[in-house]
């Protein structure tokens, strides 16, 4: 069953837009994330250099590969671009999507964790230059396995009760 972990429209109340109670909402799935990120250090002895955000872009021709690589540090709710509003689901199987969803369609995301072993094998522009190359996006998406979370860890970090089923 999917829970969603967060939803942007959880902040807009009948006085309009709460900034801060999205702010808020926004670091605490960060946090959840940099836990993730943790556990998967400690779990394969590795270091998480950069986070990939990939997966299909919703647009009105159709729905493309798209993406970029951030920081492990930053939040990538804040890398959705210009979208109405997004969410924050996970799988019954543990895979974290983040949509945002807009007038021409649905940008669903996946996270990729990437070690420098990673990134010299899919990404190795980005590795030495820090800039985001569409061929490396592809890449990650077909050869890369999305990121996944321990039904546990989800349950402990947002309550069984928190997490929305839908």
């Amino acid at each position: 069953m999917t829970k969603i972990l967060f939803n942007s429209m959880d902040y807009v109340g009948e006085f309009g837009w709460d900034y801060l109670a999205y702010e808020e909402g926004s670091m605490y799935f960060n946090d959840f994330l940099q836990k993730l990120i943790e556990q998967y250090e400690n779990q394969y002895k590795t270091d998480v250099l950069s986070l990939g955000i990939v997966g299909r872009v919703g647009l009105w021709n159709g729905n493309p590969v798209g993406g970029k690589i951030i920081d492990r540090s930053e939040n990538p709710l804040n890398h959705m671009g210009s979208v109405d509003h997004i969410d924050v689901e996970v799988e019954e199987d543990g895979t974290i999507t983040i949509n945002g969803h807009h007038h021409d369609g649905t940008h669903r995301m996946n996270l990729y964790l990437l070690t420098r072993n990673k990134l010299r094998k899919t990404a190795p522009y980005y590795l030495d230059y820090r800039e985001n190359h569409y061929e490396e996006i592809e890449t990650i998406y077909e050869k890369l396995k999305p990121l996944k979370a321990k039904a546990s860890l989800v349950n402990g970090f947002y309550g069984v009760r928190n997490a929305v089923e839908v």
